[in-house]
């Protein structure tokens, strides 16, 4: 496969970040005294940040506007974003490797904008994007492929030449469906999908040093 486009999320996929996410879904809601479902924090992870405040306002009787209860989650967030989270184990050799290929790249993420060049830039990554794309910005989620194939699009890159790397069971069948290539990193956020991910996706990884010891070959390899 010749590849001349990646794309790539970022929470759980380009850094250790999933910690600030894996119980936010709870998390917002008993640090306003209220009580949460016992599956929030499950349906949380599927949901952009737009579509968690709306599930707020309709289910938990929030009177803040979406944006208003969206800023209030950053909020939670930032300091990890600025201090905390790092690059996950080999991808800044990954990506130079990608970029001496000539290979275009770019993010595709649930997290919004400002943050996420926060967290770009804290772990040294930024200047390997040629575009961000955020799921506010562009009014989806990730349960179906238009953020990925709006990225490529971007890019200028076809998608028989493309691979998405995703961490995420929903975002990567999303991704699949659009008929993309796709590279399932490993995080422990999904430890229990595991088998599921390593079936659906093209390879699974549990660390981008796999592909800078092979060499970065998608064809027949599956772990």
């Amino acid at each position: 496969m010749n590849i001349k486009g990646a794309v790539f999320d970022m929470d759980g996929t380009l850094l250790d970040s999933m910690q600030l996410w894996d119980t936010m879904g709870s998390g917002f809601l008993l640090r306003r005294g209220i009580t949460p479902e016992e599956d929030i924090d499950k349906k949380y992870k599927s949901m952009s940040i737009v579509e968690a405040a709306e599930y707020y306002r309709d289910n938990y009787g929030l009177t803040e506007t979406v944006d208003q209860i969206r800023s209030q989650i950053n909020s939670y967030v930032e300091d990890g974003y600025r201090n905390k989270v790092t690059a996950k184990k080999g991808v800044v050799e990954f990506l130079n490797r990608l970029k001496q290929q000539g290979v275009k790249m770019a993010v595709a993420t649930s997290t919004d904008r400002y943050l996420v060049e926060i967290a770009l830039k804290q772990s040294g990554i930024r200047d390997f994007f040629q575009d961000i794309l955020t799921c506010t910005e562009y009014g989806c989620d990730k349960n179906t492929p238009y953020i990925y194939l709006k990225a490529f699009e971007l890019l200028g890159v076809k998608k028989d030449e493309a691979v998405v790397f995703e961490d995420a069971p929903h975002a990567i069948r999303a991704a699949k469906s659009g008929g993309l290539t796709v590279v399932g990193v490993a995080d422990s956020s999904y430890t229990a999908e595991r088998q599921k991910l390593i079936e659906i996706c093209d390879v699974f990884i549990d660390s981008y040093d796999e592909l800078l010891n092979d060499g970065f070959s998608i064809d027949g390899k599956k772990n």
